[in-house]
């Protein structure tokens, strides 16, 4: 009886024996490989998102000033301006939405404004745009700056069957700045952008917005018909 109890005994501490260090240290291992995976998945998703936040936030930007211009909202006094944004390949970490308020002379008119309306002067039509941002003179409505490192990777517009980008390289001439203006009573929108020091007249405008690591974009499409839109590729 004391051997069949000793017996019992020694099988049921067999039993009951736990984990030795080393298969401890492949579950540990195996727990730090499955988190890890999670917590990079985890991580590429909130960027994700936060970058289409951002994409929408600035399309929607856009849209408020299109509804300025469209319903000759009234800035500082000034009437009948035209309502945009302005970006620059020198600040890519912000863009600027601004009231067309600065006084348009001839010259600028009909050099650049080839699908900005104004009116007659001294009508109820007439207007003080120039469909030009101009530092210091035009009145600012809001200068967005980008946070959690996001910034304009790139800007580009079409004018007929050409593209010009921001980012073009030799022997192509980068676009240096972009305006979108919107105004009333044209349904159409007033897209400049200047190439060597002179502005040129756009068909459409794109804006791509890039993740801080560069692994991710999102374009702002903005059409001449004043459609806007966000776009994971390239603007139609």
């Amino acid at each position: 009886m004391e051997s069949s109890f000793f017996g019992t005994r020694s099988l049921a501490a067999q039993t009951l024996r736990g984990f030795t260090l080393v298969e401890m240290m492949v579950v540990l291992a195996i727990i730090s490989v499955i988190t890890s995976i999670a917590l990079v998945g985890q991580g590429e998703f909130n960027r994700s998102i936060l970058l289409t936040d951002t994409a929408y936030t600035v399309a929607l930007s856009f849209r408020e000033m299109q509804s300025y211009g469209l319903s000759s909202r009234t800035f500082n006094g000034v009437q009948n301006a035209g309502y945009g944004a302005y970006v620059n390949s020198a600040t890519t970490d912000s863009y600027v939405l601004f009231a067309d308020t600065a006084d348009a002379d001839s010259v600028d008119r009909n050099t650049y404004a080839t699908n900005c309306l104004f009116g007659g002067t001294g009508t109820p039509e007439s207007k003080p745009s120039d469909c030009i941002y101009t530092a210091g003179s035009d009145g600012i409505v809001e200068t967005y700056k980008f946070s959690r490192g996001f910034r304009i990777s790139n800007f580009c517009g079409k004018s007929g069957a050409n593209r010009y980008c921001s980012t073009d390289t030799s022997p192509n001439i980068p676009l240096t700045e972009m305006n979108m203006v919107f105004l009333r009573s044209n349904t159409e929108s007033a897209i400049l952008a200047k190439r060597n020091g002179v502005w040129t007249p756009l068909t459409s405008a794109e804006v791509y917005l890039q993740s801080y690591d560069g692994t991710s974009t999102k374009g702002i499409c903005v059409s001449r018909v004043g459609q806007i839109s966000v776009t994971s590729g390239i603007c139609p």
